[in-house]
């Protein structure tokens, strides 16, 4: 049994689930839920947004039950993988403390993501290969910029969903470059961040 297991945590659109397969990739355990989105009143009614504790919570009871069911033993994991739905992003503070995480569904950014496109849409569009905007993690801190500055403020980090759930699993804060790519955070042409691009943002 011992390291013959791979686990799956995927915060998808439809639901956060985790699955076990076997070496033969039959699903040995499956546990999934639905999502809950927090009410923010200074928030569009189309806006969407975790609450990061719970969240982390959630998947740690499905990664339990999902191991339960397969009847294997943390030990018994040989790889994890970790995926998650385009555009979900989680923005952090200097040490790690979570001050948004929402749901590629969070569309508090339409505005926001107009003006950019209007002000920068080819541009954006060659660096990154994505429009509109208003569903990319720049939108989203512009939104942050303009309707919560302090909040703002202390925005230091940005990964997606996938990357914030491989953080807390293991401890290492990085980006998977197809993630960040489709968060509307790399240049796809260097492979690196666009921070030229943000700035003009």
């Amino acid at each position: 049994m011992a390291n013959r297991y791979v686990l799956i945590v995927d915060a998808g659109t439809s639901g956060p689930r985790c699955l076990v397969f076997n070496e033969n990739a039959d699903v040995a355990g499956a546990c999934a839920r639905e999502w809950s989105y927090l009410a923010e009143e200074d928030a569009s009614p189309l806006a969407r947004a975790f609450d990061p504790d719970v969240l982390w919570s959630s998947f740690c009871e499905l990664i339990t039950g999902a191991l339960r069911e397969a009847k294997v033993p943390p030990g018994g994991i040989a790889a994890v993988s970790v995926t998650s739905q385009r555009q979900a992003t989680v923005f952090l503070d200097q040490a790690g403390q979570e001050i948004y995480a929402g749901p590629n569904l969070d569309l508090r950014a339409v505005f926001e993501g107009a003006s950019i496109d209007e002000e920068l849409g080819d541009t954006v569009y060659q660096i990154t290969g994505h429009l509109p905007s208003f569903l990319m993690a720049p939108a989203k801190l512009r939104w942050f910029q303009l309707h919560r500055p302090d909040t703002y403020g202390k925005i230091a980090f940005a990964l997606t969903l996938a990357d914030w759930l491989a953080w807390r699993l293991t401890g290492t804060m990085a980006s998977e470059p197809t993630l960040a790519g489709e968060a509307g955070l790399l240049d796809i042409h260097r492979r690196d961040w666009c921070m030229g691009l943000l700035d003009q943002m």
